[in-house]
Parts: structure tokens; sequence; C-alpha cells
């Protein structure tokens, strides 16, 4: 839908920006994200695509009922245009999404992330390792998926806490915003890789031999 005049001016610093423009705040706010994560983590995250103007969020965590009331008020209260629901962490579904943000800081959380691979679905995803080694993978489509990637410890379990967690949670959260607008940048399967704050970028590719469906997930349908 068209934007109104209000979503013009709250999303003017992002429309302005080069490669962005209002068609693609439209697509965020059309957007329906899925956001695994233990809540210390996804707290500073779910509330930037909240105020980047993500339509649909629908987080996975271990929140009693008393906390999710109080965090769907509070992100209400941020922007009114972005639907929070929050759900039991173990009952992620991938029905109706399309990109879905893992935030992987312990084996809990990378096994959720383990069990979005194996779904046979062709929606985005990106993948922040929040222990050390640190890494950042940004699937826009499959192939690859994160067990065929040529990325062998993107589903290793986790080390203890990198000292830039925070910093990556949030890369992520661009990221994601980057392939939810079709930014330009945001086009092909990327490993990121940091040595503290500094960071390196590859290409992911399937890797040569391995057994793995996910070519079949472009057609597949989700199980009901």
């Amino acid at each position: 839908m068209p934007l109104t005049n209000r979503q013009i001016e709250r999303y003017s610093r992002q429309i302005i920006v080069e490669g962005f423009g209002g068609v693609a705040q439209e697509r965020l706010l059309a957007s329906r994200v899925l956001l695994v994560a233990n809540y210390a983590n996804a707290e500073a995250v779910l509330a930037y695509l909240v105020g980047a103007g993500v339509g649909n969020i629908d987080l996975r965590s271990d929140l009693d009922i008393a906390a999710r009331g109080k965090i769907i008020a509070r992100m209400r209260d941020l922007n009114s245009d972005s639907i929070v629901v929050i759900g039991d962490a173990a009952a992620a579904d991938i029905m109706n999404i399309d990109l879905a943000i893992a935030l992987v800081g312990d084996d809990a959380t990378l096994a959720r992330a383990r069990a979005l691979c194996a779904r046979p679905s062709n929606i985005a995803l990106v993948l922040a390792r929040l222990g050390v080694p640190a890494r950042l993978a940004v699937i826009p489509s499959r192939p690859p998926c994160l067990q065929c990637a040529n990325a062998g410890e993107l589903l290793a379990p986790v080390g203890p806490p990198a000292d830039n967690a925070g910093y990556i949670a949030m890369l992520a959260a661009l990221e994601a915003i980057k392939l939810l607008t079709h930014y330009p940048s945001a086009q092909k399967p990327t490993l990121i890789e940091f040595n503290g704050y500094q960071a390196s970028t590859r290409i992911l590719h399937s890797i040569s031999g391995f057994a793995c469906d996910c070519d079949g997930a472009r057609t597949a349908k989700v199980p009901e």
C-alpha cells in the first residue's frame, strides 16, 4: 500500500537513503519476520526492527506471559505500524514468513536454527553466531542452506559469548532489512567473519558432493 503522509514523515530518514526510497519502506511495512533468540540477545534487535517499520514480527523466545504482554505493549508504543507477537521458542513456524533471523548465543537457539534450515522452505535467513568465533550468515535464497554452505562452523556448538555480540546482532538486523527491501548489496549468500570489530566477507556456495535437498526447497511445499 502507498505510504501515508504520517508514514513518509516517520520514515523520512530511511526513505532518503540512496537505494532505499518509498518502495523499500512499503516492502518493510508489508514484510513478515520470524525472530528466534534468547530475549537478552533479541531486545535491541526487536526495537530496531519495530522502529524501522517491519510490519509483522513473530518473536520466539523463552518468556512468561506477563513479560510478553509488557514487551508487546512497549513495541506498540514505539511504532504502531509494527505488529509484534511472541510465542514459545520451541513452537516457531515458518508458514507465511518472508525472512527468519536467528541470534544464536546458546545451544538451544542453535538447535532451533538447525530446525529452520531443515524445513523445506525458501525463506530468506540471517543467522548471527554470537559466540566465539563470531560469524554472520546471510542467505537470500537456497541453495545453499546452512547445512551445505561452505562454512563448516555455522552449525557447530556455540562457544563463549563474543565481546562484540551486541554489535553483530545489530548487523544481523541491518542485513535482514536489506534483504526485505531488496537493497542492491544484499543479493548473494554471504558469510561475514569477525576478528573483534574487523570483518571480512566471502560468498557462500554449496559444498561439492554434499548430500542436501535444499535446492528442492524452491518448489517444495511447507508441511501443514
